[in-house]
């Protein structure tokens, strides 16, 4: 005969006692003194004492007694400023008072009689006094004010003896001074032939060295009267080349030159500086009339181009900045090409919008297409219209189908309803009224309705992975007016488990208990089944399949395994 599972339900009752409660735990009366002496001794067994720690066990009043040793400060010295002490005990130590000093619960308090010359006493507080005009206090620093000392301050005050002697010339920002192009350090001395001149010397010197003759100009010394005297020869001038004319200046005096230019005698950027216009031809596209000296020239391109006028062009360049100040520009180009990555509609507008603003395309016979802002609705429209680009305000306007690819969209609304996206969610659990179930997310969620109502079957499939130690069964439906009883609960072991010290399998409503750990052995394949008797099971709970180690409340993850479980339930309305 096969070994056979041994599935035990609703506990175990031994003779007149009760071993095995309904849940699968050891009573108390199970424990008989047999056991308790065992148990008794393995704790004996178990327990060693350690440092500063003792054990005593009582086998017959099954006591285990605990004693640990007591210590205690040996000694507490005062040391400098203090008093007190002691061996053991409470200990209290004392601060010595002094001159000036009181030691009192909490602090140490100062008295006036410790501040001497310069200093201050205030409610216990020691202060540096200052006159605040070149000396001051910073934080716990002594310092001379940013003005520094003024000579006001010094006037009279320093004697020149306290000076002598103490300061060098290395601290004055003057402390050197020139003498025939020789610095001299303050206190030293210089030796120089230099002495002072007569006015006589300074006069012969000076005679000396303007006597004579130069060019042009004849100088003598009049020692007498000490005066210079200097002549200054006639000088002649002689005109030449295409300027005619002589002149002759006396002793330097003032001159005055009066010339002709010769005839014929000047040509034009050789004998002149600075722009002329030599001649005037045409150009490409352009005519002249009249070149030459004395000769009006007028030169024209064929068509009238003043301010007011239309002139007409094959082809246009223009390298700098075009503006148009008209009320219409008009482009009948076959095809027009823009560089520019941003285009403006409705330059200079100020103040509040008004009026559509786009672009409208002409259709010839068909109704027009406007691409743009409608103002009157204030949103941004695709549209057929019978206006212009000459329109203007709030066009007339009828909306036009698009077609595009992907649409990225912030919400769509009907003006009912507001989209704001679409959700894969097969238990509807946002129950949003704003977003759109993909098919998937629809079938999902009808098969698990369908399946809760009408098959009154919660089903479940768990293979080990090494993680989890425990899986959800499903949860059951809560339709109002129905009161749900399990019928029969399942589990098939296809695939034995093991790892993670699996011993049993725990089925939970959140409520009760199932199937316990006692009525299946996950360990070996096989099918185990509880009828249920039509037990209660609460709308809406959630039934958990656990796997549990040999105590029967461990959890346990095995590495290995795979089973289906399966509950059948009813409902009474």
């Amino acid at each position: 005969m096969s070994a056979k599972n041994f599935i035990i339900k609703n506990g175990l009752t031994i003779g007149s006692t009760e071993a095995i409660d309904s849940s699968g735990d050891l009573t108390a009366a199970a424990f008989g003194t047999a056991a308790n002496e065992a148990i008794d001794d393995r704790v004996n067994a178990l327990l060693t004492a350690g440092t500063g720690i003792s054990l005593s066990y009582d086998d017959s009043a099954g006591t285990l007694t605990v004693t640990g040793q007591v210590g205690d400060v040996t000694s507490v010295v005062a040391g400098s400023g203090l008093t007190g002490g002691g061996t053991s005990g409470d200990v209290t130590l004392n601060v010595i008072g002094g001159t000036g000093i009181t030691a009192n619960a909490n602090d140490i308090a100062l008295s006036s009689t410790v501040a001497g010359d310069g200093l201050a006493h205030a409610s216990g507080v020691l202060s540096v006094n200052v006159d605040d005009s070149s000396i001051e206090t910073d934080s716990d620093t002594l310092q001379v004010k940013a003005g520094g000392v003024t000579n006001a301050m010094l006037a009279g005050s320093i004697a020149a003896s306290k000076l002598a002697g103490s300061i060098g010339n290395s601290l004055l920002s003057n402390s050197s001074i020139t003498i025939d192009g020789t610095a001299v350090s303050l206190g030293g001395s210089i030796s120089t032939n230099n002495t002072q001149l007569t006015q006589e010397n300074v006069e012969d010197f000076v005679g000396g060295m303007l006597d004579g003759t130069e060019t042009g100009i004849s100088v003598s010394y009049d020692d007498t009267n000490g005066n210079l005297d200097f002549v200054v020869a006639d000088s002649d001038f002689a005109l030449t080349g295409d300027v005619t004319g002589t002149a002759t200046q006396t002793a330097k005096g003032n001159v005055s030159i009066s010339t002709t230019i010769a005839a014929n005698s000047v040509a034009l950027g050789t004998d002149t500086t600075g722009n002329y216009i030599a001649a005037v031809s045409a150009g490409t596209g352009v005519s002249v009339s009249g070149s030459g000296e004395g000769a009006t020239s007028t030169v024209s391109i064929g068509q009238a181009v003043g301010t007011s006028d239309s002139p007409t062009f094959d082809d246009l360049t223009v390298s700098g900045n075009l503006t148009v100040n008209g009320s219409t520009v008009t482009n009948s180009a076959t095809n027009t090409t823009i560089e520019d990555q941003l285009i403006e509609l409705g330059t200079g507008n100020s103040g509040s919008a008004s009026g559509d603003a786009g672009i409208v395309i002409e259709r010839g016979s068909d109704a027009n297409v406007f691409l743009g802002w409608d103002e009157s609705a204030d949103q941004f429209q695709l549209a057929t219209t019978t206006a212009t680009g000459a329109s203007t305000g709030d066009l007339s306007l009828t909306d036009a189908n698009l077609k595009a690819g992907t649409i990225t969209y912030a919400s769509l609304s009907d003006g009912a309803i507001t989209i704001t996206g679409f959700v894969d969610e097969d238990a509807m659990g946002s129950n949003s009224a704003s977003l759109v179930p993909t098919q998937q997310s629809v079938k999902a969620y009808v098969d698990s309705q369908v399946a809760a109502v009408d098959d009154t079957v919660l089903r479940a499939t768990f293979t080990a992975n090494s993680s989890d130690s425990s899986f959800s069964l499903g949860t059951m439906p809560n339709t109002s007016g129905r009161t749900y009883v399990g019928s029969k609960l399942t589990i098939k072991v296809s695939t034995a488990f093991s790892g993670g010290s699996v011993d049993g399998i725990l089925v939970n409503d959140g409520t009760n208990d199932l199937m316990g750990v006692a009525q299946n052995d996950p360990t070996t394949t096989g099918v185990y089944i509880v009828d249920l008797g039509a037990e209660a099971i609460a709308g809406g709970a959630t039934v958990t399949v656990s796997f549990k180690q040999s105590n029967g409340s461990t959890a346990s993850t095995p590495t290995a395994g795979v089973c289906v479980a399966t509950l059948e339930y009813q409902f009474l309305t």
